[in-house]
């Protein structure tokens, strides 16, 4: 850990746009940060400061903005100028706190030329097309995992097309890939150390569904209007009527995440398949269910076996 603070007050002072949007995604998983060489955003000079922009102030978006005034804090070059959620009063409370302007509309907050990267951490059924919306803009992105939501495959790959064509930095937060553990077991499985892997096992494991009902309520009356945005909350999801759960325990409902699947399973995953240097599978077998949590709609067990 001390190591990882003393790279990061090394390199924090001359970080540049791309560098930024690389480390932040560490600091929001350790808030320390270790040092990463990168190439110049095109048009931002190593001296500019480096203005974010915040899609979404719940719960992950507090760890980012915690991480990026830690960076600053220490000297960075960067500055948390913007705030946009469909909860009025969440994205108040970052308004006031970091004194930042407030969007209630995040296409506002995109067209504010003070906005060099945005981080996006809403229901994952509005990471595609705010983070389309975002390059097209101009805009580097940081997104939450997973990228969109488990029904929209064609928005995933309408995305990757985007940022392809682009000049923008995109980064998907799998923060558990800046751990240097994998990097070192990719060197040692790559150089041959094991021989020729063949089998792979990992899992994650939590008791209790904190991570879903766990989600707090800001307000148990709150109700659709000036203060709280429910048609803009449901996107392209299935038009329901309010409910308050719904809205701030999102991640219990099937319209707006896939559960353990999209939501803990890539921490696991993501690394392996990094380590094995392998892409899609030829053929996947997945079960699970609803075993210990019944008032939800998302699975509470999933197991999957690839080849």
């Amino acid at each position: 850990m001390r190591d990882k603070q003393k790279s990061l007050e090394m390199t924090v002072h001359s970080l540049t746009r791309r560098q930024f949007i690389r480390q932040a995604g560490v600091a929001a998983a350790t808030v320390t940060v270790a040092g990463t060489s990168a190439k110049l955003t095109v048009g931002k000079s190593a001296n500019e400061r480096i203005g974010v922009g915040f899609i979404g102030c719940g719960g992950r978006s507090q760890a980012h903005l915690k991480a990026v005034h830690y960076l600053k804090s220490q000297g960075a070059n960067v500055d948390i100028v913007a705030a946009s959620d469909a909860y009025r009063p969440r994205m108040q409370k970052v308004v006031e706190g970091y004194n930042a302007k407030g969007y209630t509309d995040y296409h506002d907050l995109l067209a504010d030329s003070n906005v060099d990267v945005v981080c996006i951490a809403t229901p994952d059924h509005h990471h595609g097309y705010q983070a389309i919306d975002a390059v097209r803009a101009g805009k580097d992105v940081y997104c939450e995992k997973p990228v969109t939501h488990w029904r929209q495959f064609e928005l995933t790959k309408r995305l990757a097309a985007e940022v392809k064509k682009s000049e923008q930095v995109f980064q998907l937060g799998t923060q558990g890939m800046y751990d240097s553990a994998w990097w070192q077991m990719k060197k040692l499985i790559s150089d041959g150390l094991i021989g020729q892997p063949v089998h792979a096992e990992c899992g994650y494991f939590r008791v209790g569904d904190w991570g879903e009902r766990g989600m707090p309520i800001d307000d148990t009356d709150a109700r659709p209007g000036s203060e709280l945005d429910w048609e803009g909350f449901l996107g392209d999801a299935p038009k329901r009527p309010f409910d308050v759960s719904r809205f701030f325990r999102w991640r219990m409902y099937e319209d707006y995440s896939g559960g353990p699947s999209t939501d803990l399973f890539p921490h696991s995953l993501t690394p392996v398949l990094s380590m094995l240097g392998v892409s899609m599978p030829s053929m996947v077998v997945a079960t699970g269910g609803k075993f210990r949590y019944q008032d939800r709609e998302i699975p509470d067990t999933f197991n999957m076996l690839i080849d």
